[in-house]
């Protein structure tokens, strides 16, 4: 091979080890943004250096919303060069090609949407938003059927119950105590408030019978009984928010989602089976089961509104790789779920639009990234 030819695979060993090496926009002898960046010169499509980008992008997104959460703003504001480096290295190359599954866009919330649910029979969707509100959507038309109105704080997770009378609803943020609500779907009508939580709700799901219901907060799961209201039990964990939350089919297995971590929990002994690999260094916003529990969808992104990770993961439960990446949001993904016949993925996000997907479509490529015992 001639000293010049470009060698793809040394190149990407390369980029590879200055990322490692934390070598990211600066440092000498070379930077994987750099790399990366000739990568793509010569490959504008390589996935692998697409993939390098937004990694970079997202240990700074980490790194800056770390930062500003203990308050160190002058910190924050030292990583924003490098963010600004790595927005300028993806604005000189077109997006990868990709085709999108979209069914339809749905506006109509006064902030960003940051929580859905697919009702049981998939003929309703529920959103939850920071104005504070529900909305109950008819999902053949993208026609809004209601408002719900009763949280006096952003609304932060929904899911219906298996037999799709009932909604859950939680609420709250990191400085407020959490509160959850369970609603009447077909009138509206508020039954009661679950109170317990010291820092706002972050996720909720149903037990697969109805009877029980997890909700999600900071440093803590807890166990409710739904005809009653009744703390059953609090689960310490130590990650830190716990963001995504999901029963699988069968109750046995829990989905929980957080900085860093997307693991599956077998709820009879309390152990970890399975846990997403590291390395985005971004928050797990929103994760859930297909209905027959071979699938989960999953986001990562960052809830400050100028920090922007839009993607959606779909991974095959039982080995634990991802088959695809879903992009076509402007902001974060903050929400997702399955239809009941498995066949539609709904997703919400802070540019206020809810989008759904037709999944069947979507797994018909595979990509590299994989969960690991």
């Amino acid at each position: 091979m001639p000293a010049h030819a470009f060698d793809l695979s040394q190149k990407l060993a390369e980029c590879e080890t200055h990322f490692k090496a934390k070598r990211l926009t600066t440092g000498e002898g070379g930077t994987a943004l750099a790399c990366y960046e000739a990568v793509l010169k010569k490959y504008p499509t390589n996935s692998e250096a697409w993939r390098g980008l937004v990694e970079i992008e997202a240990r700074y997104n980490y790194w800056i919303n770390k930062a500003l959460s203990r308050g160190q703003h002058k910190k924050a504001q030292r990583y924003q060069p490098g963010l600004r480096k790595v927005t300028a290295v993806k604005a000189r190359f077109p997006a990868l090609p990709s085709t999108k599954p979209e069914v339809f866009v749905q506006l109509g919330h006064s902030r960003g949407v940051t929580a859905v649910a697919f009702s049981p029979d998939g003929k309703l969707a529920l959103s939850g938003s920071g104005d504070n509100t529900l909305k109950l959507w008819e999902v053949s038309s993208g026609r809004e059927i209601r408002s719900l109105t009763g949280h006096s704080d952003d609304v932060t997770a929904v899911a219906f119950s298996p037999d799709g009378k009932l909604a859950l609803s939680g609420s709250g943020d990191v400085f407020s105590k959490g509160e959850l609500k369970l609603w009447q779907v077909s009138s509206g009508r508020l039954i009661r408030t679950f109170k317990g939580h010291s820092r706002g709700v972050t996720a909720v799901a149903f037990s697969p019978d109805g009877k029980l219901a997890l909700s999600g907060s900071y440093n803590e799961v807890k166990r409710w009984d739904v005809s009653s209201g009744r703390e059953i039990r609090t689960f310490k964990i130590d990650y830190e928010p716990v963001e995504a939350m999901a029963f699988s089919p069968d109750g046995k297995i829990a989905l929980l989602g957080s900085e860093f971590n997307l693991t599956l929990w077998e709820l009879s002994s309390g152990r970890e089976i399975l846990g997403q690999e590291e390395g985005t260094f971004s928050l797990v916003l929103a994760a859930a089961f297909s209905a027959d529990g071979k699938l989960v969808l999953s986001s990562r992104g960052n809830k400050h509104s100028w920090v922007k990770m839009n993607r959606l993961n779909l991974w095959d439960v039982s080995s634990g790789r991802e088959i695809r990446s879903l992009t076509g949001h402007s902001s974060s993904v903050l929400a997702v779920a399955f239809s009941p016949d498995g066949k539609l993925a709904l997703s919400g996000s802070g540019d206020r639009t809810l989008k759904l997907w037709d999944v069947y479509f979507v797994t018909s490529s595979q990509v590299g990234a994989r969960f690991v015992p």
